[in-house]
C-alpha cells in the first residue's frame, strides 16, 4: 500500500515537531483505523525499523521497546536497521509499509528537513506518530585523551583550527547540534558523517575525528 499522504496543516506539523524535540518516536505507515471487522493486532511478527546502524540510541531504545512489547503480545517484535540517507532510508521503509500496524519506524525531527535538504520526498505528513518513548540531549564528546578538557578548550582551540566533528549523518539532529554550536562559539568544524551515533562515538574513540556531539 502507498504511504498515506495527509492534509494536515503547517501548523500541526509544527505542533509534531515541537512535541518530539530530539527524541525518539514510534510511527507508522498510514492510519491504524483501518483495523476493523473483529481483526485482532498483532496477527504475525511486528517489525521495528531502526533507521541508524546498531549499537546506537535509536537501536537499544528500539530493542527495549520490542523486548517489553513481547511481554504483553503472542507474537515476535523484530529490530531491523535499515540505514543510509541520515536515516531517511529507513524512515522512508516506515512510511512506506502497509498500514496494517505490522510494521513501526523510529523516527526523529530529521524527517522535517530530509526534503529542505534534498535527501528524500519524505516528511513528518507521511508517517503516524503513535508513542514518544525516549529524550536524547545533545552533547559534546572527545576521546579520553583528547586535548581538550574543557567546552572552553575546544573553543579556543577550534577558532584557530578545524575540528572534525562526527555525526550520525547530513541533516541530522546532532550535525545541526553541532553546527549550531560552532557557529554560536565562532569555532572552525568540518563535519563528517557516520550511518549512526555507535559508528560516529568508534571515530573519536579510535581517534579518526576530534569530536563527536
Amino acid at each position: 500500500m502507498p504511504r498515506d499522504i495527509s492534509s494536515r496543516s503547517a501548523s500541526s506539523r509544527r505542533t509534531f515537531l515541537k512535541g518530539a524535540g530530539v527524541t525518539g518516536l514510534a510511527a507508522t505507515a498510514g492510519c491504524l483505523d483501518q483495523l476493523s471487522g473483529g481483526q485482532s493486532w498483532p496477527s504475525r511478527p511486528v517489525e521495528i525499523v531502526s533507521p541508524w546502524a546498531a549499537g546506537g540510541g535509536a537501536d537499544r531504545t528500539s530493542r527495549a521497546v520490542a523486548d517489553a512489547a513481547e511481554n504483553y503480545t503472542e507474537v515476535s517484535w523484530n529490530v531491523s536497521n535499515q540505514t543510509g540517507g541520515s536515516g531517511s532510508v529507513g524512515m522512508n521503509a516506515a512510511a512506506n509499509a502497509d498500514a496494517d500496524g505490522h510494521t513501526i519506524g523510529c523516527t526523529a525531527p530529521e524527517i522535517a528537513l530530509f526534503e529542505h535538504l534534498d535527501i528524500a520526498d519524505l516528511s513528518p505528513d507521511d508517517i503516524t506518530p503513535i508513542m514518544q518513548y525516549t529524550e536524547f540531549p545533545a552533547t559534546l564528546l572527545v576521546n579520553e585523551n583528547s586535548e581538550f578538557g574543557s567546552v572552553d578548550d575546544w573553543i579556543s582551540y577550534g577558532q584557530d583550527n578545524t575540528i572534525q566533528m562526527a555525526n550520525s549523518g547530513f541533516g541530522s539532529s546532532w550535525h545541526m547540534a553541532a553546527a549550531g554550536i560552532a557557529s554560536e562559539a565562532g569555532v572552525q568544524v568540518e563535519h563528517i558523517s557516520y550511518e549512526g551515533a555507535a559508528p560516529a562515538m568508534n571515530a573519536v574513540a579510535n581517534g579518526e575525528v576530534d569530536a563527536v556531539d
